[in-house]
This record gives C-alpha cells, sequence and structure tokens, in this order.
C-alpha cells in the first residue's frame, strides 16, 4: 500500500515540474508591443481607441482573431499588449 501511495506522490510531483516547465517556456515566447495612439486634434478617449485599433491591426496581422485582443489596462495614450505563443487569448498588461 504505502509503495502504490509514494508512486502516486511521484507522479503528482512530476506532473507539477511539468506544468511549471511550460509555463515558464510561454514566458519566454511572450512578445510585449506597445501601441501609442496619438495623434493631434484627437482627444484623450479617441487616442485611447486608436491605440488599441491598431493593437487588434497588429495580432490580425500575427495570426490571432481579433476577438482574442482584450484590453485589460490603458494610459490614456498607450496599451501594452503582451502576445502569448500557442495560447488561447491574448493577454495585456500593464504599462
Amino acid at each position: 500500500m504505502r509503495a502504490i501511495l509514494t508512486a502516486g506522490l511521484v507522479g503528482l510531483a512530476l506532473l507539477s515540474t511539468a506544468g511549471a516547465a511550460i509555463a515558464a517556456e510561454q514566458a519566454d515566447k511572450a512578445d510585449t508591443r506597445t501601441f501609442v495612439g496619438v495623434d493631434r486634434g484627437f482627444n484623450e478617449k479617441e487616442a485611447k481607441d486608436r491605440a488599441f485599433l491598431m493593437a487588434r491591426f497588429y495580432a490580425r496581422a500575427n495570426g490571432f482573431r481579433a476577438e482574442q485582443c482584450q484590453e485589460v489596462s490603458s494610459t490614456a495614450y498607450r496599451i501594452n499588449i503582451t502576445f502569448w505563443e500557442g495560447n488561447s487569448r491574448l493577454v495585456c498588461t500593464r504599462p
């Protein structure tokens, strides 16, 4: 009985180690881009919208679906978005 329990615990430890390795590998493949939407004559909201549209265009051009790009945080004129290779969605990061 102890051998089965020990084997189960060893297997669980190996699975958690593999999960951590996969997460570290994905972090290495992250690609963070900054999109700036500054243009004379635009107000703050228009500049934010313009930056987000540029980010969506970049995402589409690089094989992501537009709905995968979601805004999590932004400043008045800047949006930082991290594109994860092999992930099902895009994660926006704080500037």
